[in-house]
């Protein structure tokens, strides 16, 4: 990791750039993608949502 420290950027940026390009030239997208609750699942989206459920009595009160 220490010799390619700038690795997952590279890629994420080579990524978004054929995926943005793709839309702007109004063809459809051919990359890999995750499955929304896949991601939703990899960035921990679960855990937000029952922080939210847990204390959003708080808020309203």
């Amino acid at each position: 990791m220490a010799i390619y420290p700038t690795a997952g950027l590279l890629a994420a940026a080579y990524a978004l750039n054929n995926v943005y390009g793709s839309l702007v030239d109004d063809k459809p997208v051919q990359a890999a993608l995750y499955d929304f609750n896949e991601f939703s699942s990899l960035i921990g989206f679960q855990e937000v949502w029952d922080f939210e459920k847990k204390y959003a009595s708080l808020e309203a009160g």
